[in-house]
């Protein structure tokens, strides 16, 4: 019952399947194109498995178009300027993962940019709702399922965040108005965002740990799953 919001949801979808202009592979030009023309934008990256590598990153300010730019060579110092120069960010999950594997990678955010992140957007609305982009997609979009489409093939990889960052930006342009209605965006950016950033760092930081106690903690269990048993 927990999930009749989502398949109300469905059923009021029409079933035209959004266009898809995307460039997987634009050049140096165009995406310094959009550097200057782009205050506002989404953005998704791709990273190789554990080794946490930047393969790409998905930028679009206007829906069912996309760029994804390979994050090597002189790609690198225009993202760079990009993200330095902008005024708002937008992106699913992005204070915890995909900000962070930036500034790792050296790409920085400027500090006074707003940052709308879709799943602490969406939280806010629907909190008992699931919080994947792919769940968000089915709810603020028509876009059929493409996490696992093509998987396996050559620019698998860059199609699929070319889709990532078109579905992020859809979702913002609905959540935005949503939280604006509902009053819910002076508590998304003085509570929501901040608490987010602080969640980081506490993972980034880690908690100590007292090992010395391991054994003592593992001999009162065992013993507790004795007198119980």
């Amino acid at each position: 019952q927990s999930m009749i919001p989502a398949v109300v949801s469905d059923l009021k979808k029409n079933t035209v399947v959004p266009p898809e202009f995307y460039d997987c592979y634009p050049s140096l030009d165009k995406v310094e194109e959009f550097v200057l023309n782009a205050k506002t934008f989404a953005f998704d990256i791709e990273t190789r498995g554990f080794t946490g590598d930047i393969l790409c990153v998905g930028l679009c300010k206007e829906r069912f178009k996309a760029i994804v730019v390979p994050f090597k060579g002189a790609y690198i110092p225009v993202l760079q300027r990009l993200f330095q120069s902008c005024e708002s960010v937008i992106g699913h999950n992005l204070i915890q993962f995909d900000l962070p594997v930036l500034s790792g990678n050296n790409v920085h955010l400027n500090s006074n940019a707003q940052i709308y992140d879709t799943q602490l957007m969406q939280h806010l609305l629907q909190p008992d709702l699931p919080h994947s982009l792919a769940f968000l997609a089915t709810i603020f979009s028509n876009k059929p399922e493409w996490k696992e489409a093509n998987r396996g093939e050559t620019g698998y990889w860059e199609m699929r965040c070319a889709r990532d960052t078109d579905v992020t930006l859809q979702c913002y342009e609905q959540l935005k108005p949503l939280l604006v209605q509902e009053q819910l965006m002076d508590l998304y950016k003085t509570v929501s965002v901040p608490m987010a950033k602080i969640c980081r760092l506490m993972h980034e930081t880690g908690f100590k740990v007292d090992t010395s106690r391991t054994t003592e903690m593992r001999e009162r269990l065992t013993k507790e799953i004795q007198d119980e048993e």
